[in-house]
C-alpha cells in the first residue's frame, strides 16, 4: 500500500514484526492436518489482519507477518486443490480467551519452494541484497540494517517470485537454497481487489464473497508454501485497529494423482467402445 496511516502504527507494526519470524510451525498439511480420505485440512488458524495478501499484491509489496504461511510435500506430479474458508473460533492467549472473526474475506498465493526456517524480512546474504529491492525508507530504514532502504513496504509479492532473506549466521549457505520462492499462481474471494478507489479491479477475484476461495493446480513432485491473508485493500485506512484484529480460517488441501498416458489410453477406448456399442444398439431398434 502506498505510505499508510500513521508513523506510530507504522512503528509498531514494525517493531513486533522485527520478532515475529516467518514459520510454518504446525501448519505441515500432511503432517498436521486433519486427513478424511484424499484431502487434508488445517483447522483454526489465525492472521493478523484482513488486509495481508491484497497488500503484497500492489507494487510495493506488502509485510509478510500479515499472513499466515503453509507447506506441503508432493512425492509424484499431482492435482492439487486448495481450499481456504473464513471461521470464527475461541483460542487462549496470555490465560485469556480470546475470539477470531469470522469475515475474512481470503486471498493465497502459491509458491514453490519453502523459506529458510524462522525466515523474516531482512537479511545480510548478499544473494538477498542483490535480488531484493529493499523497504520503503518511511517505514524503518534502520529494520534491515543502516542504510538498507528501496522501494518496498515489504518481502511478500502476492503476484510473483520474491526472496525471504535472514541472517546468514541463522539458516548457513544451505538454507539459502530455498530462499527464493517461484510464484505459481492465486485466488482471491469476492469481487476482487481495487488498489486506487477508483472502482476498478485490479485483480479479479470468485465473484462471490462467501469466505471462501479454492483454485487447483497441476504440481510436478516438491515442496510448496501455501501464503493466506485477507483481501480487503482499503481496510486498514478506514478503522487501521479494526483491520489487524485476529481473524480465523481453515485451509484444505486435496489431492489426485494425475492420470499416467496409459491411462488416458484406456480411457478414451473404453468410451469409444461404449459408442460403439450405443450405436450398434441404435441400428438394431
Amino acid at each position: 500500500m502506498k505510505n499508510r496511516i500513521i508513523v506510530a502504527a507504522l512503528a509498531g507494526l514494525f517493531s513486533a514484526s522485527a520478532f515475529a519470524h516467518v514459520s510454518y510451525s504446525t501448519r505441515d498439511f500432511l503432517a498436521n492436518g486433519v486427513q478424511s480420505g484424499n484431502t487434508w485440512t488445517l483447522s483454526n488458524q489465525r492472521v493478523t489482519s484482513d488486509f495481508g495478501w491484497a497488500d503484497g499484491a500492489d507494487a510495493d509489496w506488502g509485510d509478510s507477518h500479515r499472513l499466515r504461511w503453509a507447506k506441503f510435500r508432493l512425492t509424484e506430479t499431482s492435482v492439487v486443490t486448495l481450499t481456504v474458508s473464513a471461521a470464527s473460533f475461541d483460542y487462549l492467549s496470555g490465560g485469556n480467551t480470546l475470539t477470531a472473526l469470522g469475515d475474512l474475506i481470503p486471498g493465497f498465493s502459491l509458491y514453490s519452494g519453502l523459506a529458510p526456517a524462522a525466515a523474516f524480512e531482512g537479511g545480510d546474504h548478499p544473494d538477498y541484497l542483490a535480488n531484493h529491492p529493499g523497504f520503503l525508507p518511511t517505514l524503518n530504514p534502520n529494520y534491515l540494517g543502516a542504510g538498507i532502504t528501496g522501494t518496498r513496504e515489504g518481502a511478500f509479492n502476492a503476484s510473483g517470485d520474491f526472496w525471504l532473506g535472514n541472517k546468514l549466521a541463522e539458516v548457513g549457505a544451505a538454507g539459502w537454497a530455498a530462499a527464493r520462492l517461484g510464484y505459481i499462481g492465486q485466488a482471491v474471494d469476492g469481487a476482487g481487489v481495487d488498489f486506487n478507489g477508483d472502482k476498478v479491479i485490479d485483480i479479479t477475484g470468485d465473484g462471490s464473497a462467501d469466505g471462501t476461495v479454492s483454485a487447483s493446480f497441476t504440481l510436478a513432485a516438491g515442496s510448496y508454501s501455501l501464503i493466506v491473508g485477507g483481501a480487503r485493500y482499503a481496510s486498514p485506512y478506514i478503522d487501521f485497529d479494526a483491520a489487524t484484529a485476529q481473524r480465523g480460517f481453515s485451509a484444505a488441501l486435496s489431492v489426485s494423482a494425475v492420470p499416467e498416458p496409459e491411462g488416458w489410453a484406456l480411457m478414451l477406448a473404453g468410451l469409444g467402445l461404449i459408442g460403439l456399442i450405443a450405436r450398434r444398439r441404435t441400428a438394431l431398434i
